[in-house]
């Protein structure tokens, strides 16, 4: 074995042979110097036989079918796709601090005045509020965030999602989530008694318009999930001002988080994509063609078939490192590497 630099080229270990195809027959072979032809064909170069295995549909390989001709045109494109689906996976940390009382200032007209509402947010440029923790700790709020602070809740863990429309444009999408009673956590838009609803503005100037009730997220005494009183939740987003999207809805899985003594460390995964072309193909121990796009995305495109003989010995063979089966050889156990 030698490395070629060309990363269209294989090689086998073990008594396996790749299968080639033409208009007249099929052939198993050992030489794997393989390339992409004009047309997207994966070929043994010079004699015209095309490579067998599956191709993947949508990054899927359903390998208990026929194998079939490999064919991965260059540049092929690849769709934009609405998000349909988040996950959130890490931790939330059981110590999160919680606000043991909440001090709002408000100016008007010259006169200042400081009050101490159990819940309250910052809604113009004359209220600011200042947010005693448990820790000690105490920080100031004056901009105009919009969220809701709960004296006896968490401060919240702000986190984003990345939602492609179905345009393909990214929309980053700031979620909140804060830590209401012992083992019970909500995620929502603007606190958990805020507003259900929010208005983002992008950067070219259009608007999206964001709803979610406030999802409950239980956990276990043991810090793990509580899934049988869990529940996911549906964030709706519509888009305005020329934007030509259509209006969507993104599921909210939350299951896969833990709730553990240390830091929250969050973290969110979203399908949808925008559109891209095909960059570049590499190949695995295991025959798989990994297509690599300019939107970052990758994907299995296909994966070569491998055949077995009871007795190789007994191929017959055809010349330029080309064999075909026979009675002594048996049938060919085509599967993958």
């Amino acid at each position: 074995v030698q490395s070629t630099g060309k990363n269209t080229d294989l090689c086998l270990s073990g008594s396996g042979l790749f299968v080639v195809k033409n208009g007249s027959g099929t052939y198993y072979t050992r030489d794997g110097a393989f390339e992409f032809d004009s047309k997207g064909n994966y070929v043994l170069p010079g004699s015209g036989l095309l490579v067998q295995g599956w191709m993947g549909n949508k990054g899927s390989i359903n390998t208990s079918a026929a194998p079939t001709n490999i064919q991965i045109e260059a540049g092929k494109s690849m769709p934009a796709a609405a998000t349909q689906s988040s996950t959130y996976t890490l931790n939330l940390n059981a110590e999160e601090p919680t606000i043991t009382k909440i001090t709002r200032t408000t100016v008007s007209g010259g006169t200042t005045t400081t009050d101490t509402p159990t819940s309250a947010n910052v809604t113009g440029t004359n209220v600011s509020l200042t947010l005693t923790l448990s820790d000690g700790t105490s920080q100031t709020i004056s901009a105009v965030s919009g969220t809701t602070y709960t004296i006896n809740d968490s401060m919240p863990v702000s986190t984003t999602l990345t939602a492609y429309d179905s345009l393909g444009n990214a929309h980053t999408i700031p979620i909140l989530i804060e830590k209401t009673a012992s083992n019970t956590w909500y995620a929502s838009l603007n606190g958990y008694k805020g507003a259900t609803t929010k208005t983002v503005t992008e950067t070219d100037g259009s608007t999206t318009e964001l709803s979610l009730a406030a999802v409950k997220i239980p956990f276990k005494t043991n810090g793990s999930y509580d899934s049988p009183a869990g529940a996911t939740g549906t964030l709706s987003l519509t888009y305005s001002n020329g934007n030509g999207a259509s209006a969507q809805n993104v599921t909210m899985d939350f299951s896969a988080l833990t709730q553990y003594s240390g830091m929250s460390t969050v973290k969110s995964t979203a399908d949808g994509n925008a559109a891209g072309s095909l960059k570049s193909v590499s190949v695995d121990s295991s025959g798989i063609i990994t297509g690599t796009y300019t939107n970052g995305i990758t994907q299995s495109e296909a994966q070569v078939a491998i055949a077995q003989f009871n007795n190789p010995a007994g191929l017959t063979k055809n010349g330029s490192n080309l064999y075909t089966k026979s009675n002594n050889s048996g049938e060919p156990n085509v599967r993958t590497a």
